[in-house]
């Protein structure tokens, strides 16, 4: 394991680690980072216990959070989230349940993601500008 983002871990665990962390950012560029709480305070604990119970439900809101960004950042999440899921997606569907060694990859897979995401130098995403009233 390193000590850095491994986007070639063939690990399911650290994988969904990395998706949860695009979804969450994902909802924080598309509320403008002005969120009190995210998926991680609401739904953390659930998605690294029990991945087939929480993943479907949040990749049903991040398509509403994608929606209210602009195309760039829209894009750039819908890529890397496609990215993920080949490699979650690749052994059949989302593991019912980790036990505690793959719930700490889960873990690991997060935060090297919201590492990536803090050390980037891509601008931070900015949601879609809201349509002109008629």
């Amino acid at each position: 394991m390193t000590s850095a983002l491994d986007k070639d871990n063939t690990n399911v665990a650290y994988q969904l680690g990395r998706l949860f962390a695009a979804y969450e950012q994902a909802q924080r560029a598309a509320h403008e980072f002005k969120l009190e709480r995210t998926i991680r305070e609401t739904m953390f604990s659930s998605a690294s216990a029990n991945p087939l119970s929480v993943f479907g439900r949040l990749d049903r809101l991040n398509k509403h959070h994608l929606q209210k960004l602009n195309t760039g950042s829209n894009r750039f999440f819908s890529d890397l989230i496609d990215e993920i899921h080949q490699k979650v997606r690749a052994p059949g569907f989302y593991p019912a349940s980790l036990d505690q060694k793959n719930q700490s990859l889960f873990c690991i897979g997060y935060y090297h993601q919201r590492h990536e995401f803090r050390t980037n130098k891509r601008p931070a995403p900015k949601p879609a500008a809201a349509p002109a009233a008629a």
